[in-house]
């Protein structure tokens, strides 16, 4: 199992599920879609106390960056001791490149992920690719019988279907001289006018998001794609109490106690 994690306590929890393998830590500056961002200075200890029970950390760094942001994602990325980077952003693999360190290379690109030549070509340039959230399950099926097992299946959490680096919500709030104190904190609702059901709508420093209605859960699939190296677990919207059953669900059945 691949775990995101929101706080030191929470990863001492998931530390007692055997079947969790690799935990995500989102970061100030560099992540995207991270429940909490850890200030970079927290990292050392928390990574740390993972390698001390035989977990794996993975730095969350998919922002898209501009030029001027470069040198300092060169920085962090170098002097932080994470196992893996997951990107979405290729200027980061090229940073990866130039330090010789795409051992560590995770490309997640949801939207583009959808098919088999293409992640048998991003195989190649890096240790593991994150199979697309966006597919049907028969297609996913499928993908994994004609790649190699170097890729994580993106098995449950909240789709994020769209991400601008504009201030979207603050645009429009200005444009209609509307007032909405908070609004960057809260996760909002978006509704198309010929839908009924909502979206979820998140705007921060990154600029906006917008997720699905519902989160999406494997289940029914597992055993074609128990053999793939991780299933990511993602936190997005889920509170610590959930999330830690639904990681005990799924560490059960790869634990092989329920099917």
């Amino acid at each position: 199992l691949m775990c995101e994690i929101s706080s030191f306590s929470e990863l001492k929890k998931l530390s007692k599920y055997n079947q969790v393998k690799l935990v995500v830590l989102g970061c100030e500056f560099l992540s995207l879609n991270s429940t909490k961002k850890f200030d970079f200075n927290e990292l050392e200890n928390i990574i740390g106390y993972a390698h001390l029970h035989d977990i794996k950390v993975c730095l969350e760094a998919e922002r898209l960056f501009h030029q001027d942001d470069m040198m300092f994602v060169k920085n962090l990325i170098e002097s932080c001791p994470c196992d893996y980077v997951v990107y979405s952003d290729l200027g980061v693999y090229q940073i990866l490149s130039k330090l010789g360190l795409t051992d560590m290379a995770i490309y997640r690109a949801p939207t583009y992920m959808t098919n088999s030549s293409d992640i048998k070509t991003f195989q190649l340039m890096n240790e593991y690719v994150v199979i697309s959230n966006q597919i049907r399950s028969d297609e996913l099926v499928e993908i994994v019988k004609n790649v190699n097992k170097n890729v994580i299946i993106d098995g449950f959490g909240m789709a994020c279907c769209f991400y601008s680096k504009r201030p979207l919500v603050t645009n429009y709030l200005k444009f209609k001289d509307y007032k909405l104190k908070g609004y960057r904190k809260e996760i909002l609702k978006l509704k198309e006018e010929t839908r009924d059901n909502f979206y979820h709508l998140v705007e921060d420093e990154n600029g906006t998001k917008v997720y699905e209605e519902a989160h999406y859960a494997l289940t029914s699939i597992l055993d074609s794609i128990k053999d793939c190296e991780y299933f990511l677990i993602n936190h997005f919207n889920v509170d610590d109490k959930e999330y830690l059953k639904i990681v005990s669900l799924y560490n059960d059945y790869f634990n092989g106690i329920i099917n």
